[in-house]
């Protein structure tokens, strides 16, 4: 077990997050009596000592493709999640998320107004700036 001291104590807000997603995501599944295991998608997690890892197996990543995102959703997703964006503090424009994707903004407008409504993305410096909340 390693113990750092806290720098960010966003980072606290944000594990209580994860805790409180997994929990009912478990519930959920026990309540539908699904037994297989659910399929999870890589996510990436930043600890300073540690750099950008991808999520141990046996943890359940809050963004996965069950959530019932659409496959733009995903794709969005997908793109704020890359380490280079995760690093950014700004976010990422949503013209440079929309050329990169080749979405037509008003699509693209939706489904970020759609991710943001259910917790997996948020603005940042301006209405037009966005960042996952992966490692908010």
């Amino acid at each position: 077990m390693c113990f750092r001291p806290i720098t960010d104590f966003n980072e606290i807000t944000s594990h209580f997050i994860e805790c409180i997603y997994v929990h009912f995501y478990h519930k959920r599944i026990r309540r539908q009596g699904t037994t297989t295991q659910p399929q999870l998608v890589n996510s990436t997690m930043n600890t300073p000592l540690k750099g950008y890892q991808t999520a141990p197996p046996n943890q359940s990543s809050a963004y996965s493709a069950a959530d019932g995102l659409n496959n733009i959703g995903q794709m969005i997703l997908n793109f704020l999640q890359q380490p280079i964006y995760l690093a950014n503090e700004d976010g990422v424009h949503r013209n440079v998320v929309g050329q990169q994707l080749n979405i037509p903004m008003d699509k693209l407008m939706d489904e970020l107004q759609s991710l943001v409504e259910n917790g997996f993305v948020y603005s940042t410096i301006d209405d037009d700036h966005f960042k996952s909340t992966v490692n908010a």
